[in-house]
């Protein structure tokens, strides 16, 4: 991944947040000490979280930011995982549920890439036409070097969203990097 993609981590995460009053101004994140963790700033740059987290609704919105700024991922997927139990056919917790695996792979625990992957790929079945899902799972294949796989899912979220920059720019790293000029 890119070195200056980290530098879009402060602007993800103030516009998921809209302005909270705990945000510092230099890391983006905002905790208690109001000191970021360098594991989560490193864990949220391939992610865009504010894409994902502008079609959830806000207590799905809530967990997820409060799971990044506290460091509660583990809590944040046993809700959705229970949250899924409920209601299993919903395309947006899978992906936001496959979002938190991945922040968590992210972050260190590499062995949750895996179920990231598939949390977005349940997105995908329950509705194929979930441009974010696509988008998702293109980052994590690029988080994980697979860039022809994140190289397919991309174009596929670029077939939706054809104006969106960082698509666009996130599809162009994934066909550099797999070796494919042609974008």
């Amino acid at each position: 991944m890119p070195p200056f993609k980290n530098a879009i981590l402060p602007v993800l995460i103030a516009a998921a947040l809209g302005g909270c009053s705990l945000l510092p101004t230099q890391s983006g994140l905002g905790s208690h000490n109001q000191q970021a963790d360098p594991a989560a700033v490193r864990a949220m740059s391939g992610v865009r979280l504010d894409r994902v987290l502008k079609n959830a609704d806000s207590n799905d919105r809530k967990i997820v930011i409060e799971g990044v700024k506290e460091g509660k991922l583990d809590q944040a997927s046993k809700t959705f995982n229970l949250a899924l139990k409920l209601n299993v056919t919903s395309s947006e917790i899978h992906l936001l549920n496959g979002l938190t695996y991945h922040l968590m792979a992210l972050a260190g625990d590499t062995s949750k890439f895996e179920m990231a992957e598939e949390g977005y790929q349940v997105a995908l079945r329950f509705d194929p036409a979930n441009w974010l899902a696509d988008y998702q799972i293109g980052l994590c294949y690029l988080d994980q070097r697979k860039y022809g796989l994140a190289q397919q899912h991309l174009a596929r979220a670029a077939t939706t969203e054809r104006s969106n920059p960082d698509l666009l720019f996130d599809r162009a790293v994934a066909s550099y990097y797999a070796g494919d000029p042609r974008v």
